[in-house]
């Protein structure tokens, strides 16, 4: 299977609009799940008086996480691409 190369910025643009979608878009759909699954859990918890005290700062942790994971798992993608045109080549000449 060849695998296509992943915009960073369009992973990061996605986790920025919904935590975890950056992730579905790289391909780590686990690491997304998880995401999206423990964003919901800190929303409902913002419902409470207490819960606002974890809950928004645990949200705001999981979107910005949710992020930079992103633009690593597109970049680290790019890099492997990257390194196998490169082996292609020095094998050829």
């Amino acid at each position: 299977m060849v695998q296509q190369r992943k915009e960073p910025f369009v992973g990061t643009l996605l986790s920025f609009l919904i935590a975890g979608l950056g992730q579905f878009y790289a391909g780590d759909i686990g690491l997304g799940i998880v995401f999206i699954i423990l964003g919901i859990f800190f929303a409902i918890l913002d419902s409470t008086i207490i819960g606002l005290i974890i809950g928004i700062p645990g949200y705001l942790t999981i979107w910005l996480w949710s992020m930079i994971a992103a633009y690593n798992t597109c970049t680290k993608i790019n890099q492997s691409i990257d390194q196998g045109i490169i082996n292609q080549n020095q094998i050829q000449t």
